[in-house]
């Protein structure tokens, strides 16, 4: 991969959106696109925006990424075309990818809300949206954000840096929607609908529709349908070179080689290679990588870069944990180009997050103590108001509230600002399995395939069944106490640069 400076990688405002009655340059090189009368949206020239005209006439806007999955479909831009107003919200069920969608002043987010959106109204009562928490914070003329790093109003909660899901300091990493850190405004959740004239929204469900009763293996079959035609299609849109394949040990970013590979896709496969990496993710990428035939590159996190953490609070805010923004503190991104495929939403009916089930019995303190986090009235007030929607528009059968957890706080909260934060690098980061139609597919298995994720080895051995000759995530002492003590010894990490 191309050596590149780190000024010339990271960019503030890369890939970003406003949408309001006036245009809105954050930069001089920003574009705009007259949505309806006295709407415009202002994008910044690396954000994809396609435009089409439905059979009713109405305009479509995509702005990102977006495949579909069924194979007898086209392009989306071409199948909207050939659609009814009414049929389009029903068409992008089967879309995969990171995008937003605009047509008669609504705003419809991807199905796990990957690219998000932050709105909000200012004094004059003008109604806002945009990708970026700190474009949404100008562009309603709230106070600017603060020059240091550590000047913000101490009686706001705020992530502590090295909160996590998992590990010694426990605790929640990002802000969770529909509120957000700014008074005022909103994020929009993968199960709303926008109206940009409004700022109401509409409800929709988070899987698609399934018609008739299937077996596991009938369901096996169509995820691996879908992901072969999301990868083909995410390859079309990078033809001029190879997509990168995000590896780790385990099972997300293997099923994904699996099917690629099996498809006949080439890849280059990349790890990133950090400080709590554990030994599965420093050692078998390279050879899962070779069983597949595809090349290896492994990047290592060093020490912090200089600028960085200055460059994401300009671009992102202080909205996520510095620990989940260690990747790009620390360089882990700064080599990938084009378009890189991750294993994101995969864990879908497996991690459970949150000790309830019921969200009869589901409160703000009960999911913020769960998180060691319950001394905050801010962030039990964020949970409450989560939940009071889930109560109001749960219409999903086929999720409980964990699954929900996972696609609107672990995934659209957590994984959307990174994402965003990913925006400030030349790449385009993908998930293959960001779509309500596999949603509805994982969500139809029995219930110990999906809760165990046995669809997941089932799909890799009638694809690849070579990548399972390495388990998935193993534990470090599968790779023997030997090499277990010599591998995660200080000094030897210390020499490397963990």
């Amino acid at each position: 991969m191309k050596k590149t400076s780190s000024q010339e990688i990271v960019r503030v405002h890369r890939r970003q959106f406003v949408i309001g009655p006036r245009e809105f340059l954050a930069r001089s090189d920003w574009r705009t696109f007259e949505l309806q009368s006295n709407l415009i949206l202002s994008a910044d020239p690396e954000l994809r925006v396609g435009k089409t005209t439905d059979k009713n006439g109405v305009s479509w806007f995509l702005l990102g990424l977006a495949v579909d999955t069924r194979p007898e479909f086209t392009t989306p831009l071409e199948e909207i075309s050939r659609r009814p107003t009414e049929d389009v919200s029903r068409l992008y069920e089967g879309w995969a990818g990171r995008w937003a969608l605009i047509g008669g002043n609504y705003l419809h987010l991807d199905a796990a809300a990957m690219l998000g959106c932050y709105y909000g109204k200012n004094a004059n009562g003008e109604l806002w949206a945009s990708s970026s928490p700190v474009l949404i914070k100008q562009v309603l003329g709230l106070n600017e954000l603060p020059s240091k790093l550590d000047s913000d109003n101490s009686n706001s909660w705020q992530p502590l840096p090295d909160a996590t899901v998992r590990g010694e300091v426990r605790g929640i990493s990002c802000y969770p929607p529909p509120h957000s850190s700014i008074p005022g405004v909103f994020r929009l959740l993968p199960s709303q609908i926008l109206d940009l004239q409004t700022g109401s929204y509409q409800p929709r469900n988070l899987t698609g529709y399934i018609e008739g009763n299937h077996t596991d293996i009938e369901l096996f079959e169509a995820i691996q349908l879908s992901l072969s035609t999301a990868i083909k299609g995410f390859a079309a849109l990078n033809a001029s070179k190879d997509l990168t394949l995000l590896l780790s040990g385990g099972r997300d970013s293997r099923i994904l080689m699996s099917i690629a590979a099996a498809t006949g896709i080439s890849v280059r496969t990349y790890t990133r290679i950090h400080r709590r990496a554990s030994l599965a993710d420093r050692t078998l990428p390279p050879k899962l990588a070779s069983i597949a035939g595809y090349p290896h590159t492994k990047q290592y996190h060093r020490n912090e870069i200089s600028g960085r953490r200055q460059a994401i609070y300009e671009h992102a805010g202080y909205n996520e944990s510095w620990l989940s923004a260690e990747e790009f503190l620390r360089g882990g991104s700064d080599p990938l180009t084009g378009i890189a495929l991750a294993g994101f939403c995969a864990a879908l009916g497996r991690d459970r997050l949150i000790p309830v089930t019921s969200a009869q019995e589901a409160t703000g303190e009960i999911i913020a103590r769960h998180y060691s986090e319950s001394n905050s009235p801010e962030l039990v007030a964020a949970f409450d108001a989560w939940i009071t929607l889930r109560r109001k528009h749960n219409a999903d059968p086929s999720l409980d509230l964990c699954d929900y957890f996972f696609l609107e706080q672990r995934t659209a909260g957590r994984k959307g600002i990174k994402e965003q934060i990913f925006d400030l690098f030349p790449a385009e980061r993908v998930a293959p399995l960001n779509s309500a139609r596999i949603f509805a597919l994982i969500c139809n298995l029995s219930g110990e395939t999906k809760q165990n994720a046995l669809w997941i080895s089932e799909i890799i051995k009638s694809t690849t069944p070579e990548l399972l000759r390495y388990p998935m995530n193993p534990p470090d002492k599968y790779f023997g106490s030997i090499r277990n003590t010599f591998l995660n010894n200080h000094f030897y990490r210390w020499m490397i640069g963990l």
